[in-house]
């Protein structure tokens, strides 16, 4: 599933991403590597991002590998009464399992490229930046 308003950085109208991260190196090379194709917000606790999804509208969330299950699904819950084709992309560890219920949503294991997390939101292949 790809944002629908995702588009080239030469326009003006954005998606709008949130990323929940309270790790604040994660949460810096996400943002700073995707800017050029989203409006980024970002969160760094649940309780900020419940506040901020009260008030505002996303297309897609980046959560955490260190929130809880639950506390994932409550914010996806959120955004999604909010836009319900919102685009959810969990940053996982790599813990060599098979997790079957990992469905909802696009898992990525880290460690991961930027490049991927880009093409998982939606971002055009021909314009995704290498990772250096």
């Amino acid at each position: 599933m790809v944002p629908q308003r995702t588009v080239s950085p030469q326009t003006r109208q954005r998606a709008r991403l949130l990323i929940v991260s309270p790790d604040a190196l994660t949460e810096w090379s996400v943002r700073s590597y995707l800017r050029p194709w989203f409006d980024v917000r970002v969160a760094h606790s649940v309780t900020q991002a419940l506040r901020i999804l009260e008030a505002e509208r996303f297309d897609a969330l980046v959560l955490a590998e260190d929130l809880t299950e639950r506390a994932g699904a409550r914010l996806e819950r959120k955004a999604r009464a909010r836009n319900a084709g919102v685009l959810i992309v969990h940053m996982v560890i790599s813990d060599g399992e098979i997790h079957p219920e990992r469905t909802a949503g696009c898992w990525i294991e880290k460690p991961f490229q930027l490049s991927q997390l880009a093409l998982a939101l939606g971002v055009p292949a021909a314009e995704v930046l290498t990772d250096s």
